[in-house]
């Protein structure tokens, strides 16, 4: 496993534990508060009752009122030491929740830099592929037009030549006149731009989208930092133009476009990706 694999699954293990044992802690101090708090209330209503109903206090009065005081704030002080083992409880939890989460937050981090630097050198690869095949498919301008037109010249001229030569020499002349037109002719066809292989090597250029192809055209990226495809043609996730504000593609995004999905699904998503490209390579 990896790192950040490691601080996943420990983040998880603590989270579900906390999830299991919470509960019923809680639930156990919970009771205990509204038993206790059920004999305050009885209590402040007893003194209550007293202090209404009785208008001139005897020594012995005064005595019940002082026990009834004790007693209340007695249980006063049961449900204030409950509420702080319970506070005291969920910070616990809370401090290791937190520290787990910061964990993950720097090896997510790491991985992204990492990322980072090995997309900027694949686009950068791509980038310089494209322009040497850019370079190779610029096909040189035609010739073929000129050429034909200076040897249809110089064939006018040959024959204009013959006609006023004797016709004692017109064997000779024509046969001279034909050997010479072959050549020209043979000269003429064998003027023809270099041929140009289009298809450039594929295999060697990083691919991109749904399709897995390399980039052309207009291409749109995934605002999620841990998208594992990134960059995608217009035509494959069925947009004509840049959307406006964040965007993500249909792999990362949650209920739509704008919105992506919860982290951990994310980051599975990932290691799912990079270990299928893993196999493949």
């Amino acid at each position: 496993m990896t790192d950040l694999e490691n601080v996943v699954d420990r983040y998880f293990k603590n989270y579900d534990h906390i999830m299991k044992q919470l509960p019923p802690d809680g639930q156990r101090q919970a009771s205990r508060y509204y038993e206790i708090d059920y004999r305050h209330s009885h209590i402040i209503k007893k003194l209550t009752n007293f202090t209404k109903n009785t208008k001139e206090f005897t020594s012995l009065d005064e005595q019940r009122m002082k026990k009834l005081l004790v007693e209340s704030l007695h249980l006063a002080d049961k449900k204030i030491h409950i509420s702080e083992c319970v506070l005291d409880m969920v910070e616990k939890d809370m401090v290791t929740l937190n520290t787990n989460f910061k964990e993950f937050e720097m090896s997510t981090l790491s991985c992204i830099n990492k990322s980072n630097k090995n997309t900027k050198r694949s686009l950068k690869f791509s980038s310089d592929n494209k322009k040497i095949d850019d370079n190779s498919h610029k096909r040189p301008k035609r010739n073929i037009t000129k050429t034909t037109t200076t040897t249809s010249n110089k064939s006018v001229e040959n024959n204009a030549n013959l006609d006023r030569k004797s016709s004692t020499n017109k064997n000779k002349n024509n046969t001279t006149s034909n050997k010479k037109y072959k050549a020209g002719s043979s000269k003429d066809t064998n003027v023809v731009p270099e041929s140009v292989n289009s298809d450039s090597d594929d295999e060697l250029q990083p691919t991109y989208c749904i399709c897995e192809k390399i980039s052309y055209g207009e291409m749109v990226c995934c605002d999620n930092d841990l998208c594992p495809i990134e960059w995608f043609h217009f035509g494959c996730v069925s947009i004509r133009k840049k959307p406006k504000g964040k965007w993500y593609c249909p792999q990362c995004r949650g209920t739509n476009s704008k919105t992506m999905k919860p982290k951990e699904i994310v980051v599975k998503k990932l290691e799912e990706y990079n270990k299928r490209k893993e196999e493949n390579w």
